[in-house]
């Protein structure tokens, strides 16, 4: 197994060479050009649709909460997301915010365990609803292709979805039988724990599967604001005009790619992505890059905006305990 310090190498190498790569396939002047025009209008409304969704994810989430007994105002996991967003330009991935919904909820909640086992089972979930909204949106993600597959594409859509739900619910009604299977015992200690802590807490969602599917449902909605965001962003620039179909069933799947811990905080690896994603519209690598670049500038404008977050802080109940070292580590 890799050290950390031989990871950590291996992603500023890597963030660098996609660096070098994606400058050879731009040309500077055609970006800052972009840029000059950019309009403001449809960045703003950008912005707005990043917020929106990170207040939708906090919901979506106390919905999970609420399902495990955690209950909370709220209030309480809006303000952790909102509040999380920064740690991602600190941390890689979601990991920064997934840690920081940790450590926040913890001054609500005594049992930091219940806490990040919901965290894990959110980030489950929201695997199983990336497939979902793939596999639903598949149709207007090979749309522009011109490929003479409308009836099979649709078929393979159909027995995806049926798949996963089929697979969820397996999962649920018989966790007990997998947290103690051999091949389990086999993964790395820390895969094995992340898992066995999903199962368990899946355990409880037993009786709940109410619950369960509207956070599935909440989750499936919630992938089509980022590409919204995205397709804001390339209005904002003038181009992609007639593609918002095709830009938001293909998001999902860019999402999870760009999650790929090869890089640092993804840079480099989502600007390359981009420029795969709009390859088939036409649109070259200056303009793909320029919408890669505007939406992280959305993120940073989301931060700056919201910095009051940081000053709203509802009392946590008498008593409860503020130790948060566990969670900390």
């Amino acid at each position: 197994m890799l050290k950390p310090q031989i990871k950590t190498l291996i992603k500023v190498v890597l963030t660098i060479l996609f660096i070098g790569i994606l400058i050879q396939l731009i040309e500077i002047d055609q970006v800052i050009s972009l840029f000059k025009g950019a309009n403001l209008s449809w960045f703003s409304l950008a912005v707005g649709i990043i917020i929106f969704d990170q207040v939708f994810m906090g919901v979506k989430w106390n919905v999970l909460l609420r399902a495990l007994n955690i209950n909370v105002s709220v209030y309480i996991p809006v303000i952790a997301y909102l509040r999380g967003r920064a740690f991602k330009f600190i941390i890689p991935s979601t990991l920064g915010i997934d840690a920081y919904k940790a450590f926040y909820l913890k001054k609500y909640h005594n049992r930091t365990s219940d806490v990040v086992a919901s965290i894990v089972v959110e980030r489950f979930l929201g695997i199983i609803s990336s497939v979902l909204i793939i596999a639903i949106l598949l149709y207007f993600f090979i749309e522009p292709f011109n490929l003479p597959l409308d009836k099979q594409t649709w078929i393979f859509s159909i027995f995806c979805v049926l798949l996963a739900l089929i697979t969820l619910n397996w999962l649920v009604d018989h966790n007990n039988y997998l947290t103690d299977h051999r091949a389990l015992k086999k993964l790395s200690p820390k895969i094995y724990k992340a898992l066995h802590s999903a199962l368990l807490t899946l355990d409880e969602l037993k009786n709940k599967k109410n619950k369960l599917y509207l956070f599935l449902t909440l989750s499936v909605v919630e992938k089509i604001f980022f590409g919204a965001a995205i397709y804001c962003c390339a209005r904002s620039l003038g181009v992609a005009e007639d593609s918002m179909t095709y830009i938001i069933a293909a998001t999902p799947l860019l999402s999870l790619l760009e999650r790929l811990p090869i890089s640092i905080s993804s840079i480099g690896l989502r600007e390359g992505l981009f420029v795969g994603l709009f390859s088939p519209l036409g649109i070259d690598a200056s303009q793909a890059l320029s919408i890669a670049l505007l939406l992280r500038a959305t993120e940073i404008t989301q931060v700056a905006v919201l910095i009051f977050i940081w000053y709203i802080d509802p009392s946590p109940p008498p008593g409860n305990d503020r130790d948060i070292s566990t969670v900390s580590h």
